[in-house]
């Protein structure tokens, strides 16, 4: 279902509120008129310099020309700056945006990449979860015929991502319970979707406030670059994750 006109003013003042809590929250439901924008396609484009030239900034950022650091922070970034604001707006509206070949822009440039979502926004669930695997499809694969990660570990990180701008959005619009239902029924729950694995969350408790957590479901690859494992990382026990995040969080109430 499509939203009906005058919510777009909804969706349009949910972007602006997303927009103040950060870069990675922030879209616009046009484009720019302005240069350097490309449909989304570009970045997944064989050969294309859009990727090769994302690839080249995260190993300059990381001090790292491994392959499978390169594909996994490429996806991680690029599906968190989807999710950011897709995820603010589902929470304050129901609305999701199209998806489509020439419905999402991005500003390659930007830091982080700029992204403008210029189709209709509808509510109906699995057309988003079809419509966003068919997005970010021909970017997994190109990224799987230059590096060495495997296929399912790019859709998990993906997934990943999402789970986490889901939680941060309903963290700061306190649905933190409505935010880990509705990104489990868009796309990790359904039993035919690509984003479905081990993405779990966990609620730790600390100084009296209750922190909801997400157990990635695939490695971010991260420690091939700081030589640790994160606190979420699959590898690490669940009992150990509780231990490091409560620690984590204290320390920062300190």
């Amino acid at each position: 279902m499509v939203v009906a006109l005058d919510n777009r003013t909804c969706v349009s003042a949910a972007l602006d509120r997303a927009g103040e809590w950060g870069s990675y929250f922030s879209a616009t439901t046009g484009v720019a008129d302005e240069p350097g924008w490309y449909p989304a396609s570009a970045l997944a484009r064989s050969g294309g310099d859009v990727l090769s030239d994302q690839l080249e900034r995260i190993a300059a950022e990381t001090a790292s020309t491994n392959g499978r650091v390169l594909a996994a922070f490429l996806v991680h970034r690029y599906a968190w700056r989807l999710a950011g604001p897709i995820a603010a707006v589902q929470l304050q509206t129901d609305a999701l945006p199209d998806l489509g070949p020439e419905a999402v822009w991005i500003k390659p440039d930007g830091d982080p990449i700029g992204v403008a979502f210029a189709g209709d926004w509808h509510a109906c669930g699995a057309r988003f979860r079809a419509d966003l695997t068919t997005h970010l499809e021909p970017l997994i694969a190109e990224l799987r015929s230059r590096l060495p990660l495997g296929t399912r570990a790019l859709w998990l990180i993906a997934a990943d991502a999402f789970a986490s701008a889901f939680v941060a959005a309903g963290e700061l619009l306190d649905l933190r319970q409505e935010a880990v239902e509705r990104i489990r029924s868009l796309i990790l729950d359904p039993h035919d979707s690509a984003f479905r694995g081990k993405t779990g969350f966990f609620t730790v408790t600390v100084a009296g406030r209750a922190h909801t957590v997400v157990r990635r479901g695939s490695c971010c690859q991260s420690f091939r670059v700081d030589g640790e494992f994160c606190a979420t990382c699959p590898r690490v026990p669940l009992l150990e994750q509780r231990r490091r995040v409560t620690a984590e969080l204290s320390a920062e109430t300190v």
